[in-house]
């Protein structure tokens, strides 16, 4: 195992390159009734890494 008073540093350090890797942007198409579209997501605490995608439809 690592030493792990560095941990803290690593992860920070992890935290930073997911950050600058996510690059998902919007979509300049204006949501549709009826259409399904998806939100995706993630959320990072303390090292853990969480997809949070979901789908939605705007019902008439």
């Amino acid at each position: 195992m690592s030493n792990l008073k560095d941990r803290p540093d690593n992860i920070g350090r992890l935290q930073e390159k997911l950050a600058k890797k996510n690059l998902d942007g919007t979509s300049i198409k204006e949501i549709q009734r009826n259409e399904p579209f998806l939100i995706a997501y993630t959320g990072v605490f303390d090292g853990y890494i969480v997809d949070m995608t979901r789908m939605f439809v705007i019902a008439t």
